[in-house]
């Protein structure tokens, strides 16, 4: 039979002194996480974000002033970003900062495309490609040299996209890459 404690006129057997100290236990830990004061760590400056937000702001204004005719003009938004960009490499790492820099050199790439200065797009977008190789960057110096009309350059760059293209890209845009596809096979002709 189990031990029965008398406390004040109430009876409890240990198994139930057990549940008890257990609940309450239990109460305590949550209550001490749940009201434990929250550290939080301000967003560094270099983060991701900030910077993708920052790579965006500079792109709309580019592109505002190159719409309103000043071409030079969105270039040079689009240099001081850059120059911005130089100056904080000593603080994030040689990765980073390349394509942060390549970033913005694909920027001026399509900012020059969309506004018929195809020669200075391809610059730009050779300059992406040395900082950081990617699809993307491969994709718009394909485009531009075809624009300029340097087939070679062009195949040479359509070829490298579809050899980075991913097998998870190739399933969720199969139309893209069907159309990098036969654009290889077009200047292969």
């Amino acid at each position: 039979m189990a031990n029965i404690i008398k406390l004040q006129g109430k009876r409890f057997n240990w198994l139930q002194l057990g549940i008890i100290v257990s609940v309450l236990t239990i109460i305590l830990v949550a209550a001490f996480f749940f009201f434990k004061p929250q550290v939080t760590t301000p967003p560094r400056a270099d983060s991701p974000s900030t910077a993708a937000q920052e790579a965006q702001k500079n792109f709309t204004a580019a592109d505002k002033a190159a719409t309103a005719g000043d071409y030079a003009k969105g270039q040079t938004i689009l240099d001081d970003a850059l120059s911005n960009a130089v100056s904080q490499q000593t603080a994030a790492s040689t990765s980073t900062t390349n394509s942060s820099l390549s970033d913005i050199y694909l920027q001026k790439a399509t900012l020059a495309l969309n506004n018929l200065q195809n020669q200075d797009a391809v610059t730009f977008a050779k300059k992406a490609e040395a900082l950081s190789p990617t699809r993307i960057t491969a994709t718009v110096l394909a485009q531009a040299a075809e624009q300029v009309g340097d087939k070679k350059l062009a195949l040479q760059y359509y070829t490298l996209v579809v050899a980075r293209t991913t097998e998870q890209e190739q399933q969720l845009a199969p139309d893209d890459f069907a159309y990098y596809q036969s654009k290889v096979k077009e200047l292969t002709n």
